[in-house]
């Protein structure tokens, strides 16, 4: 993968000829087929602009929510053994189309016995077995890093994949996330505009999540006519506001806000979904978190700068001096 795409301007900036929407789609089709892992690696590069060109990300933005489905038999399978029973008599309706498919699991729209519509999020069969499989191979490619003259440890790159190991693993466990979804279905409920899906604990297993199901547009798809006729502006302040009651007053993130998790609904409120990644913050990082976002509003640079610093991790060839200079004019400009 890496010989093949060695001249994307991914890997080297302002490499301009490269970056074809051909030779986009063939990255990511690459990426995808590498295995569970590198799409979420995708799924992070797609949501960052400042890294990544424009075609590759219109490119990478279908990791989000449409990634080739499993096959139907294997889901109903995975089901089957989580639940303990067959889906004909789980479920009155189980629509064998999804309604998206990510990195490690798929959603479908279902009926339970009783009528209510739900969403069925099923993760992919022997999942845990390739993410354990890929990270070897992440960690293989990094320790080679040192045979070409790449300073691992000076990047971090080690401590980047234990920490991305760790996360993944987290969010293999869907007991945890359907905690976290009634978690922040509660604390959201001072947000009318803000929803989170309450889970079924009934149909619920550590590979099988089932949820209230939530209906409405991909916030990215969202008509040019809609935006004209409905002021957004409202609910997108009540998102901030909602964040910023996560980050300062609960320490505890929708970790994983990327477009395909977040839904406008027919009633112009929004939705958040996949709470399988969450982030904690813990007081004293709160604390310089809110240290940097007065400084920053008050444009105060050089404290703005000092306070990034504190949190940060100072690499080898760190400039502070000039470091200082470049947030200062940033944050007066």
């Amino acid at each position: 993968f890496l010989l093949k795409h060695r001249g994307s301007p991914l890997f080297r900036p302002g490499n301009t000829p490269a970056a074809t929407p051909s030779r986009a789609e063939e990255f990511v089709t690459d990426l995808e087929a590498l295995g569970p892992s590198f799409v979420k690696i995708g799924q992070t590069l797609s949501t960052r602009p400042d890294l990544v060109p424009p075609d590759y990300l219109a490119a990478l933005a279908r990791l989000q929510d449409q990634v080739k489905p499993a096959d139907l038999d294997d889901i109903h399978a995975q089901i089957e053994a989580e639940l303990g029973a067959p889906v004909r008599k789980l479920f009155r309706n189980f629509d064998p189309v999804p309604l998206g498919t990510a990195s490690f699991a798929q959603v479908h729209a279902a009926e339970l016995p009783s009528g209510r519509p739900v969403a069925v999020k099923v993760q992919r069969p022997n999942l845990a077995e390739q993410v354990e499989a890929d990270l070897a191979s992440l960690r293989r490619l990094v320790d080679s890093l040192g045979l070409v003259g790449v300073k691992t440890r000076r990047y971090g790159f080690t401590e980047w994949l234990d920490e991305f190991h760790a996360t993944l693993l987290l969010e293999l466990d869907y007991l945890q996330e359907a905690e976290n979804l009634e978690i922040f279905h509660k604390r959201l409920a001072d947000y009318p505009r803000i929803n989170v899906p309450a889970p079924v604990w009934d149909f619920t297993s550590r590979r099988v999540l089932t949820m209230e199901l939530a209906q409405g547009t991909r916030v990215t798809d969202i008509p040019a006519v809609l935006r004209t006729e409905i002021d957004l502006a409202p609910v997108a302040g009540e998102l901030g506001r909602a964040y910023l009651d996560q980050i300062f007053v609960h320490g505890l993130i929708h970790a994983d806000p990327h477009p395909g998790n977040l839904v406008l609904t027919p009633e112009h409120d929004l939705v958040l979904l996949d709470l399988g990644m969450v982030g904690h913050v813990p007081p004293r990082l709160r604390d310089q978190l809110l240290k940097l976002v007065l400084a920053t509003v008050d444009g105060r640079g050089e404290q703005a700068a000092e306070t990034l610093m504190h949190m940060g991790t100072r690499l080898e060839a760190f400039d502070e001096a000039r470091f200082s200079r470049e947030v200062g004019r940033m944050v007066s400009r």
